[in-house]
């Protein structure tokens, strides 16, 4: 009977070491507009007036494990869905997703069909105002991953799903969304393995093939369908990618960031929908929204005396250069001092509180030719005298017993 239980004890061991070995993603489905507030919130603001302003509860919520479970570059935030977050998370890549959430009902977000006006299928909005803590200016940051089951066959096709993180309100002037990677929205198109899809034509879609350093595979292909033909073409539906989750393709982690000023209220829409039809789903993940301070000024820290830095080239060597200077003239300012540049290019206050720019051009010598042409003298005491000057146009100038000054004077020498 010792033996027995002894057999047992190892039998559970080895039980739980494999279970816990695998663990995928967890996720919760239908989170609030409050809940996802909490999720993506972290120290250095506060998330205000949450609202979910399209999209039903399947297509977001929050989800955790995301590194081991799911092979995401972060481990928890929100999820927002063109079709459902059960599916997005629990399943992998040979299951299609191509859930049609709002039964074909588009709906015309401003933002997004601005980017592309036909991306208004099983769209999903959530806004929300928010305040910078501090009293200098943050960068606003928000690390992110699109994923699509767009991917691979419809790289460069007009279903090219999209989204988009849409700043507003405070100090700024519009709305500007602040997801992008060179200059162009993240999307199917945009973003990818770098290969035409199957289903893809760039005659008439056309896209972007130099991004694949930030696009994750988690999809086979095969040549269904064309047997004679040896180059993999299509998605194999029935082989599951390497990460365990139903989007056939994902962005490496990314940051969409801007500089904001504290103590005034801003505006966040983050939205995503189909584009062209309510088939084979799209999602973002969201990380916690994280606030840094800007990068440190090099030596400047801009009182107003003694911030130039003469070991420091702040030009680079450049020949002709731009230098700006900001003077905060509160009570602690001095009203003397060099404020920014090097010793021979420099902006400074003078002892008289004024500002002024300093720069160091060297010296030079120059040689003058003048070339006398005529004279008529009156009286033999007054008259003129006909010049050039360096080669220069025949001048005429009246001259008297002063010769020198006179020419001095005129051709301000």
């Amino acid at each position: 009977m010792k033996t027995n239980y002894i057999g047992m004890l190892l039998f559970l061991s080895v039980l739980i070491t494999h279970l816990s070995g695998y663990s995928q993603a967890t996720f919760v489905q239908g989170s609030n507009a409050t809940q996802l507030a909490t999720e993506l919130t972290s120290p250095g603001f506060t998330i205000t007036n949450p609202v979910i302003t399209n999209g039903g509860n399947t297509q977001r919520g929050t989800f955790s494990n995301g590194i081991a479970g799911a092979g995401l570059t972060m481990d928890t935030g929100i999820l927002l869905t063109t079709g459902r977050v059960n599916r997005s998370i629990n399943n992998q890549s040979s299951t299609q997703g191509d859930d049609s959430e709002q039964g074909g009902v588009t709906y015309d977000d401003p933002d997004l069909v601005a980017i592309n006006s036909s991306s208004n299928y099983d769209t999903v909005i959530y806004e929300f105002d928010f305040t910078i803590a501090g009293t200098e200016p943050k960068v606003f940051a928000l690390d992110y991953q699109f994923a699509s089951e767009e991917y691979p066959d419809y790289v460069c096709a007009q279903v090219n799903d999209i989204f988009g993180f849409f700043v507003s309100g405070g100090d700024l002037t519009g709305t500007t969304n602040i997801a992008s990677v060179g200059g162009d929205n993240v999307a199917v198109n945009n973003i990818n393995e770098g290969r035409v899809g199957i289903s893809g034509n760039v005659a008439t879609d056309p896209c972007v093939l130099s991004n694949s350093s930030s696009f994750n595979i988690n999809y086979v292909l095969d040549n269904a369908g064309t047997p004679a033909d040896t180059t993999d073409d299509f998605l194999d539906t029935a082989v599951n990618g390497p990460h365990h989750m139903m989007y056939n393709g994902f962005t490496t982690i990314l940051r969409a960031y801007t500089i904001l000023r504290p103590g005034i209220t801003y505006h966040m829409k983050m939205a995503i929908a189909d584009t062209s039809d309510d088939i084979y789903d799209s999602g973002i993940f969201v990380a916690p929204i994280q606030i840094f301070d800007l990068p440190p000024k090099s030596d400047i820290d801009f009182d107003g005396v003694d911030d130039y830095v003469n070991t420091k080239p702040f030009f680079g060597g450049f020949t002709g250069s731009t230098m700006m200077s900001w003077l905060k003239l509160d009570n602690t300012f001095s009203s003397t001092g060099d404020i920014c540049g090097q010793d021979n290019f420099k902006i400074f206050v003078d002892g008289s509180n004024r500002l002024k720019a300093y720069a160091k051009t060297g010296s030079s010598t120059y040689t003058y030719t003048l070339t006398v042409q005529d004279s008529t003298p009156i009286d033999g005491i007054m008259g003129y005298v006909q010049v050039r000057f360096n080669g220069g146009v025949l001048l005429m100038l009246d001259v008297g017993r002063f010769l020198i000054d006179w020419i001095t004077q005129e051709l301000g020498l």
